[in-house]
């Protein structure tokens, strides 16, 4: 069985199924504030692959932080390209090191299997380390 089915409903829409659930999405020339494009699932894929993976890799390290992340997205229309410029925020809730933190992030966020597909050239990581207040 195929991990995702899409269907074009015309008219610059689709409707996406995976695992049982189904998703319309709108193509980003006709969207509104509240659609969901193709772009949007691309961005929240990667950045949430390398936040899952980055947090991950502070709780097997035994560090309490809260991780967030944030991505932005330049669109290249001469190329019809992406490239993806990805901020890991770590608010360390101890006395760790931040520069060992920020290695075992970076480390952690490199695994995500969709970041590495892309490359370096497409996906740029970020990694800023404060500490809780």
């Amino acid at each position: 069985m195929p991990d995702v089915i899409a269907e074009f409903l015309g008219d610059g829409e689709c409707a996406v199924e995976f695992e049982e659930e189904r998703m319309e999405l709108v193509s980003s020339k006709v969207a509104e504030p509240e659609h969901v494009t193709p772009y949007h699932l691309f961005l929240a894929g990667i950045l949430s692959c390398v936040t899952m993976n980055a947090g991950r890799a502070l709780e097997k390290a035994g560090i309490d932080a809260e991780v967030t992340a944030e991505a932005t997205g330049k669109k290249d229309w001469d190329r019809l390209a992406v490239t993806i410029e990805i901020t890991i925020r770590v608010k360390l809730k101890d006395d760790t090191d931040s520069d060992e933190v920020r290695k075992i992030v970076e480390k952690g966020a490199d695994r995500c299997i969709l970041s590495r597909t892309l490359g370096s050239a497409i996906v740029s990581k970020e990694v800023v380390v404060e500490r809780e207040n």
